[in-house]
C-alpha cells in the first residue's frame, strides 16, 4: 500500500479561535458588505442614468497615468504579499 502525504484534517474544518485572525468579521460578512455596496452603486447609477452617464463621460482619462498607476499598484501588491503575515492561511499550507 502506498502512503499518502495528505493532511488528516481539512483546512475547511479548522477549529481555531476566530481571535487568531487579523480581521474581526468573517469572509461571508465581508462579501455581503461589498455586494451590498456594489448593489447600491448600481441602483444609484440605474436611477440616475442620464446624469451618471454625463459624469462618467466627463471623467478625465489618460493612458499614461493609468499605466503608471497600475504599475505602482502592482509593485505595492507584490510588496504586501511578500511582507504580509499569512498566519490565518496556515491551515491551507501543506
Amino acid at each position: 500500500m502506498s502512503q499518502s502525504n495528505a493532511p488528516t484534517t481539512s483546512a475547511f474544518t479548522d477549529n481555531r479561535l476566530i481571535d487568531a485572525m487579523i480581521y474581526h468579521f468573517s469572509l461571508q460578512m465581508a462579501a455581503l458588505f461589498a455586494g451590498a455596496i456594489l448593489c447600491l452603486l448600481g441602483a444609484f447609477g440605474f436611477a440616475t442614468e442620464s446624469s451618471a452617464r454625463d459624469i462618467l463621460a466627463a471623467f478625465p482619462r489618460s493612458r499614461g497615468a493609468g499605466i503608471a498607476l497600475l504599475s505602482i499598484d502592482l509593485v505595492w501588491s507584490f510588496w504586501l504579499v511578500s511582507t504580509m503575515e499569512m498566519g490565518e492561511f496556515s491551515a491551507f499550507h501543506s
